[in-house]
């Protein structure tokens, strides 16, 4: 079923200001890259372009009328410059700054909400992502200019082609592409993330997932076992690409998120909380996560004070009944 229209989101504060929308973009932008790779970014045409397809984008939310104008109609050649509007040259990086998009918009309309039903909560999620599509293919399908002359062009039929590919044969791409939780040492996981973070002059956040009364899950049999793994592959469903995962036990996740910060990281600790809520249940119970937060390098500028401050916040979080 298509993502619906939500016509009760408060957006209204959004769509007035989209100038903060297109620099906390740019902002988003430059943190997940390189700092050599910086000046990728046409600043000039960002600031120009960027706030009327961030207001187009949040309309979208709310109106099927706003979304055929961003698919196909007066604002589909918007639309379409998403990718060289962030400096994207290849099929990957144009989704990629889309992407960048849409965890900024997630952000600032949480933002905007005042204790929401998980259910508006989710629908908003849908519906984004739904929009972030329209304009992902939009964007592949426009050539993007070089800035240099040696690299090679890309041709937009070479992302139908990928698709098309995907689509006959899609284990391959997921391997490549989306992130899975791994088993391993969580510690040595979040140490490298760092190391390569601090290199690279970028942030990172730390998120940690556990299921509430996990142990109790553990204990209660197979029936149990199988909710926790409903739960884990939801969570699972939520990672983007270059997010990292380690399991710490059964139901308790520690999470790696390349360029984002405490909204970012907020965003998808809801969403995951919800996502648990709609997929995970034992004994007609829906289970429930806690989770705690650490960015580097603001909170901590090494693994251990990173895992340590958010081990703390998900304590507080679940002592505070905080989702």
């Amino acid at each position: 079923m298509p993502a619906r229209p939500v016509a009760d989101a408060p957006v209204a504060a959004l769509t007035a200001a989209p100038d903060a929308l297109a620099r906390d973009w740019l902002v988003a932008l430059m943190a997940r890259r390189p700092l050599a790779s910086a000046a990728s970014v046409p600043v000039a045409e960002l600031a120009r372009e960027a706030p009327a397809l961030c207001a187009a984008m949040v309309r979208a939310l709310v109106s099927d009328l706003e979304l055929e104008r961003l698919a196909q109609g007066d604002l589909a050649g918007l639309a379409a410059r998403a990718g060289a509007l962030a400096g994207a040259s290849e099929p990957a990086a144009v989704v990629e700054a889309v992407e960048t998009l849409r965890g900024v918009l997630w952000a600032a309309t949480l933002g905007e909400l005042r204790r929401p039903e998980p259910a508006l909560v989710a629908d908003l999620a849908d519906r984004l992502a739904a929009v972030a599509a329209v304009v992902s293919a939009a964007a592949l399908r426009a050539p993007v200019a070089h800035a240099a002359a040696d690299p090679p062009r890309w041709d937009p039929s070479d992302a139908v082609s990928a698709v098309q590919q995907a689509a006959a044969d899609p284990e391959p791409q997921v391997r490549d592409l989306r992130p899975r939780i791994q088993d391993g040492d969580a510690a040595e996981h979040v140490a490298q993330r760092v190391a390569d973070h601090l290199a690279e002059h970028r942030t990172l956040a730390v998120l940690l997932v556990e299921l509430d009364g996990v142990e109790r899950l553990v204990a209660a049999g197979d029936d149990a076992l199988a909710a926790v793994e409903a739960a884990e592959h939801a969570l699972e469903g939520l990672l983007r690409q270059g997010d990292g995962a380690r399991r710490d036990g059964p139901g308790r996740i520690w999470i790696t998120l390349p360029g984002t910060g405490p909204a970012g990281a907020r965003a998808l600790a809801l969403r995951i909380s919800v996502a648990v809520e709609r997929a995970a249940s034992h004994r007609s119970a829906p289970l429930t996560v806690s989770s705690g937060i650490a960015v580097f390098p603001g909170d901590a500028a090494d693994a251990d004070g990173l895992m340590d401050h958010a081990e703390e916040a998900l304590l507080r979080a679940r002592a505070g009944g905080v989702r």
